[in-house]
């Protein structure tokens, strides 16, 4: 879903996924720290929403990257390797 303005409704569609899925909704990070990793945690979401989200890197996601995951393949999801919780990368195929 998409507009060319804004205002279309399309968060007041999107809304109600929030409270239907609860915890299992991937919402990216909209703080300037979340930009270093913003599909870390998508790998254990049911739902990804994308409420006013454009494809601009600046959110942290290379063009490339996110064409892939539009076209529902697997998509590499970065995590920090200087932290002892994490080891690798991962691919995302839900």
């Amino acid at each position: 879903m998409c507009g060319r303005r804004g205002g279309e409704g399309k968060s007041f569609l999107l809304a109600p996924l929030r409270h239907t899925f609860g915890e299992d909704v991937f919402e990216p990070p909209k703080d300037k720290a979340g930009t270093r990793f913003p599909l870390l945690g998508l790998e254990t979401k049911r739902v990804a929403l994308l409420d006013e989200w454009s494809f601009l890197v600046e959110h942290g996601v290379s063009l490339n990257t996110q064409l892939v995951w539009m076209e529902g393949k697997p998509v590499p999801i970065v995590r920090p390797q200087n932290s002892s919780l994490y080891e690798g990368h991962l691919m995302y195929k839900g």
